[in-house]
């Protein structure tokens, strides 16, 4: 992210000549050509001063995701526990690497591979952790179903 600096005494310069121009000197001749785009440079100024103040704010994202269900508990316990769970660090879950998670969810291994693999390569990836989080309600409907 790129910070914008301006200074206050640009900032100030560009209004004391954006002042001449409206108050020149002589009232009957007219504006200096050159006050037109003084104007211009003055908006880029504020433009680049507001764009400045607000990429350099820190963003806190779309904040905490609160669980509402059982499942969505258990969900997220999977996304919490995958490093943990991933014994050979090949950043994925087989099903011998879920077995802990049938005393957690009373579901077998191969039943949470088969929600959550979705490119059908017998392994879990974090990503597709992450993905299966955002279809819990598919989640629910099963354990219901």
């Amino acid at each position: 992210m790129v910070c914008f600096l301006v200074t206050i005494r640009d900032f100030s310069d560009a209004i004391i000549a954006a002042r001449a121009c409206h108050e020149p000197a002589d009232p009957c001749l007219p504006p200096h050509p050159s006050c037109a785009s003084l104007w211009e440079i003055m908006k880029l100024i504020c433009l680049s001063l507001i764009a400045a103040l607000s990429s350099c704010a820190p963003y806190a994202g779309p904040g905490p995701v609160v669980p509402e269900t059982r499942i969505q508990r258990q969900m997220l316990g999977l996304i919490e526990k995958f490093d943990r769970w991933d014994l050979d660090g090949d950043g994925h879950l087989t099903v011998a690497e879920l077995e802990p998670s049938r005393q957690i969810t009373g579901n077998s291994p191969a039943h949470i591979l088969e929600f959550y693999d979705t490119n059908k390569d017998r392994k879990i990836s974090l990503r597709e952790a992450q993905a299966g989080y955002a279809r819990a309600h598919e989640a629910e409907m099963r354990v219901k179903g």
